[in-house]
């Protein structure tokens, strides 16, 4: 690889992940009153929608969709990379090179498939453990 395709595939892979963090932040606007320091407290809390505020809007929900999404994009790879080793090996006219290489890919994937499952089902709990110890009682 040459160096100009290095620096711009790594001018680019910076640009995304610096504007996926920007995405996520929110603006911050700063309010006190001076006479009810706990009134600021309980509002800044309600803001945050850590135990305020609507459910579609609490921060732990909006994790838990993107990590959902993030796993759903995941699955959709490896669902391809099954299909590619299948077309791999049903082209592979007997060449015993190409089918090793499409057995290996195919449990591979497979792999890969059962570790997004139990992450799924991993980060499914941990966010509804989350939401339940923040709701309030």
């Amino acid at each position: 690889m040459t160096q100009t395709k290095s620096f711009v595939i790594g001018t680019l892979a910076s640009l995304l992940m610096i504007g996926g963090a920007l995405s996520l932040t929110l603006p911050v606007q700063a309010q006190f009153s001076p006479g009810d320091p706990t009134g600021a407290l309980e509002e800044t809390v309600d803001d945050t929608s850590l135990t305020g505020g609507d459910e579609d809007s609490q921060i732990f929900n909006i994790i838990g969709r993107i990590i959902n999404i993030v796993l759903g994009l995941l699955g959709i790879v490896f669902f391809i990379y099954v299909v590619w080793a299948g077309f791999i090996w049903m082209t592979a006219s007997g060449d015993t090179t190409k089918v090793k290489k499409a057995t290996d890919m195919l449990t591979q994937g497979t792999i890969g498939l059962v570790i997004i499952l139990a992450a799924y089902a991993i980060s499914n709990f941990a966010v509804a453990q989350l939401l339940t110890a923040t709701q309030a009682a």
